[in-house]
């Protein structure tokens, strides 16, 4: 079997997943649960301006969670990513 890429001292390249290609799908088209989605994947591989895009795409769409979590990342930041 392929040895994990941290096991060889070289920083992992995230490759997207079916399911995110799926969510950036519905995202780009407007679904606001997949870009608050798409916002989290994001924040979760350490792309605090995608992020905050994907979130504030949300929110302006009338998104409460895509408010909350822009909120929660601009704090965390201390300024705009």
């Amino acid at each position: 079997p392929p040895v994990p890429a941290h096991e060889l001292g070289e920083s992992a390249v995230h490759e997207k997943t079916e399911c995110e290609e799926w969510y950036e799908r519905a995202a780009t088209q407007g679904h606001r649960r997949a870009q608050v989605r798409v916002g989290m994947l994001a924040a979760a591989r350490g792309d605090v301006v995608e992020a905050a895009r994907w979130y504030r795409t949300a929110a302006e769409a009338g998104s409460r969670n895509g408010a909350f979590n822009l909120g929660l990342l601009l704090a965390r930041e201390g300024s705009e990513p």
